[in-house]
């Protein structure tokens, strides 16, 4: 909708129905615009914090828009997140620093955190997962099923040059036989 359109249809509409959808279409818009507009900025705004907090940037301008973005945004978790896994910093209150220099050897447990964990898998995958095995377990059947089909045709063809040899054997013996008493 462009505003001609808008304008139009407010101008022409006749009814405060035809109204109410005319305005209920710009603010919709208007909506729209608000919340791709505030999602830009608290990008925008996590950008310049996550600049403000690396080393070796030297002085920089502030945003211009970065103090009422901090008043908004500031406390939220990703922005200043609650818990640090790991940090570069030094602790202040190192046993070291007070001037004590111990020559023993202290056990330090270190916590540590699983971060190996497999990510969840979604109803695509558990899908496909089952697809699969569903299809391997037909494959092996059919496989199966082949090999046993196939060990039932070599045996009656053995079983099947047995019974030859054996009616070769009998035609040769019955021909010697017959040579025999002729002679």
């Amino acid at each position: 909708w462009s505003e001609e359109t808008i304008a139009f249809n407010l101008d022409n509409a006749k009814t405060p129905k035809e109204k109410r959808s005319g305005y209920s279409v710009v603010q919709v818009q208007l909506e729209n615009r608000g919340k791709i507009f505030f999602i830009r900025m608290k990008k925008q705004f996590k950008k310049e914090v996550d600049k403000s907090t690396r080393s070796g940037t030297g002085r920089r301008e502030k945003w211009r828009y970065f103090d009422d973005m901090q008043a908004i945004c500031g406390h939220r978790d990703n922005i200043t997140p609650t818990v640090l896994l790991e940090s570069s910093k030094d602790n202040d209150h190192s046993d070291h620093s007070e001037g004590e220099s111990t020559n023993d050897t202290e056990s330090c447990e270190i916590e540590t955190l699983s971060t190996s964990r497999k990510p969840k898998k979604t109803k695509l995958e558990k899908s496909l997962k089952l697809l699969c095995d569903s299809f391997k377990e037909a494959t092996e059947m059919e496989m199966k099923q082949q090999q046993k089909i196939e060990e039932e045709r070599h045996k009656r063809e053995m079983e099947f040059q047995w019974k030859l040899r054996q009616l070769e054997m009998k035609r040769r013996r019955k021909e010697r036989q017959h040579e025999l008493s002729v002679l």
